[in-house]
């Protein structure tokens, strides 16, 4: 077909932003078109030399001619216009599709009728349609949206659904309560948002993570066709997480430092320790308006955490919620210990600090950042005179590493990306050659 209209979406940006790859293939860059059939295989009857159809997904659609699946093009009427159909067709058709792999995810997790169907981006055009559908279908749905006047949306036309916004500090809590602890086997993902990401597919509820919701992460077509596009090339990496609501476990003076950053730059930040909220007072109050005292299982329930405890702590802390899966953490601590079994350097040798850290939180994307610094370097405004102050950080995973690179980036610092906990680790550890080291960058 040739392509006429081709809307952008946030897929589709992060595609180009995360570079392309080499070698021939390349990537094929956008998900949706209209356009006119152009050449159509004598097996296909339904369609003809020169209709108007709009498709989706249909991968490379920035390009002028692309080819796609029989079964993916539907008919445009000649009373719609182009632009016209590149909204109100592809949103009906990905609300389709959306609708079926939740049916097909629903029957494999042999979910009962009356178990919850977790809409996220449920105000958007395609989270409408997905609504109002799994009404239809009699499913009962639970609506997460990112502002105040999203939720207005959902309760205008649908009063009696419940709605939970995202960038609400304890909004986990607030969704826990709606889904009122029962099972959620399928979430349906209406924007290609953070939500239905590895990362946050335990964030409805742990009680509900304990059924099916962490494997039931749905993956229709359009995640497929975002994943399609942002698939890592031996230069890139996706990158679809985003990181909203900070929390700490920790409340001394680096995890009071690095808060504070995030809550001048309008994150929610949620500060928890092992005292309990009650005891938080002074350190909210340092931390300044963003901060909220919490409780640790809402600290680490939040989209990016901070672990600043002593070295010694980190493995009460990992037995606390045991499953760490689709959490990210950023290790603050350092090898250093004033009780048993760690008493002055703690030696983990052959691991590195922080993949021995990793291990005591199985499952978890762990980040280390940080630990060259001494506090008082962290705390202060990091634009100077001379430079950006730098902070150098590492980790396995390239999808969580580029979001909080961005985050550092708001703050005022300058990120290094050191590599992989292994080298980069080995580099910025207690010993190492980056160890109480501060440099400027200035570019």
């Amino acid at each position: 077909m040739r392509v006429s209209i081709s809307p952008v979406h946030r897929g589709d940006l992060v595609a180009t932003e995360t570079g392309l790859p080499d070698g021939s293939a390349g990537r094929r860059l956008g998900t949706e078109a209209v356009g006119v059939v152009t050449a159509v295989s004598p097996s296909v009857p339904a369609l003809r030399v020169d209709d108007r159809v709009a498709v989706f997904p249909a991968l490379g659609a920035w390009s002028e001619h692309i080819t796609v699946p029989a079964q993916a093009p539907v008919a445009v009427p000649d009373s719609l216009s182009d632009e016209t159909a590149s909204v109100l067709l592809v949103n009906t058709i990905t609300s389709r599709d959306v609708l079926r792999a939740v049916d097909e995810l629903r029957a494999a997790a042999a979910a009962p009728s009356d178990s919850p169907l977790l809409v996220s981006g449920a105000a958007s055009a395609v989270g409408k349609l997905i609504v109002q559908q799994a009404r239809d279908r009699g499913w009962p749905v639970v609506a997460v949206v990112r502002s105040d006047r999203s939720a207005s949306t959902v309760r205008t036309n649908w009063p009696d659904v419940p709605v939970v916004v995202s960038g609400s500090g304890g909004w986990q809590r607030e969704l826990e309560g709606a889904v009122g602890g029962t099972p959620v086997p399928v979430i349906a993902d209406a924007h290609g948002g953070p939500l239905p990401s590895r990362r946050s597919c335990r964030l409805p509820a742990r009680r509900a993570a304990e059924h099916h919701l962490g494997g039931a992460d749905l993956r229709h077509r359009h995640r497929i066709a975002q994943a399609e596009l942002t698939k890592p090339g031996p230069q890139g990496s996706s990158d679809l997480m985003e990181f909203k609501t900070i929390g700490t476990i920790g409340a001394g003076a680096p995890a009071q430092a690095v808060a504070a950053h995030a809550a001048r730059a309008g994150h929610p930040v949620l500060v928890s320790n092992s005292r309990g909220p009650s005891t938080l007072g002074d350190a909210v109050a340092a931390i300044g308006p963003g901060a909220s005292a919490a409780t640790f299982e809402e600290a680490a329930a939040a989209d990016l955490v901070l672990l600043a405890v002593p070295f010694g702590a980190v493995p009460a802390v990992g037995r606390r919620l045991g499953d760490w899966t689709g959490r990210v953490v950023v290790d603050i601590t350092n090898q250093f210990a004033r009780s048993d079994p760690y008493r002055g350097f703690a030696d983990v040798s052959p691991l590195t600090g922080s993949e021995w850290v990793a291990q005591q939180l199985p499952g978890v994307t762990l980040i280390k950042a940080f630990n060259d610094m001494f506090a008082t370097y962290m705390a202060p405004d990091p634009r100077h005179q001379d430079g950006n102050q730098v902070v150098f950080l590492a980790g396995d995973d390239e999808s969580a590493k580029a979001p909080f690179t961005r985050l550092l980036t708001e703050f005022g610092f300058a990120p290094v990306d050191l590599g992989a906990l292994r080298e980069g680790g080995a580099l910025m550890q207690l010993g190492g050659p980056l160890s109480g080291k501060h440099f400027l960058f200035q570019g």
